[in-house]
């Protein structure tokens, strides 16, 4: 079996998807209720929902739910000489990071699929005239990629730390600076560093009517790429020291 595979293995009979489903249906939930109490100001049907539903998932619960999965897929490894046995295991330390990680965006992915249909599916019964803004589904793949940025940050803190809490706190702080720090727009570079973050406060203000140069997207992508690199390489780094 591969190294994919038993972690994913790990996960699926996990009560981690307890809170994981719990959190989109509150912000769906709440998001709903507030829509249909101000019908009269939110007149864009689809558009005004999503910003209800979207607001505190974007901004506080996913960041919050990818600091749950990263600090949970490392937790184990904290228990019983877990993180002893597995570097002792036939994998390189790069790997062992890289699988990590993409479990974590695996798990992600599948939270975002089920956060969107939630979406659709309370708007299905809303009789809306609109269609539905499936280009949403375009723009959440994007921020569930640059979200690589707090997986690998994410999940160097849960690899040093062996608290599960103070890893997922971090998380929650994390979400709220970087979100703080984007709409501020004080530093340009700020809104690439935190790409994600960005991408969530433009799905919140300027849904559909979202647009970003080629410049833009380089940056995107190259913020992001230098970020994941340097934390995985300081994952790396701290599982060499462990060992010697």
């Amino acid at each position: 079996m591969s190294l994919f595979k038993i972690e994913i293995t790990k996960l699926k009979g996990s009560l981690l998807w307890i809170p994981l489903a719990l959190l989109p249906i509150l912000s769906v939930g709440y998001g709903t209720i507030n829509y249909v109490a101000n019908k009269e100001v939110l007149a864009r049907e689809w558009a005004s929902l999503w910003t209800q539903v979207f607001l505190f998932y974007g901004a506080f619960f996913y960041p919050f739910i990818i600091g749950i999965v990263t600090a949970f897929i490392w937790h184990n490894e904290h228990k019983r000489n877990g993180l002893q046995l597995l570097l002792t295991a036939a994998y390189s330390y790069k790997k062992i990071i890289m699988t990590k990680m993409l479990v974590a965006l695996s798990a992600l992915t599948v939270i975002q699929i089920y956060f969107i249909s939630l979406y659709f599916l309370v708007g299905s019964f809303l009789s809306f005239e609109q269609n539905p803004p499936f280009s949403l589904c375009f723009w959440m793949i994007i921020i569930t990629l640059l979200s690589l940025v707090q997986v690998s940050f994410q999940s160097y803190l849960s690899l040093k730390i062996k608290n599960f809490s103070i890893p997922v706190l971090l998380s929650l702080i994390f979400g709220i600076v970087t979100y703080l720090g984007c709409a501020q727009n004080k530093l340009v570079e700020v809104q690439y560093i935190f790409g994600a973050a960005n991408i969530s406060l433009a799905m919140n203000n300027q849904f559909p009517d979202i647009s970003l140069t080629l410049l833009e997207w380089m940056k995107l992508i190259g913020w992001a790429g230098l970020l994941i690199s340097g934390f995985t390489y300081l994952q790396v780094r701290y599982l060499e020291k462990v060992t010697r």
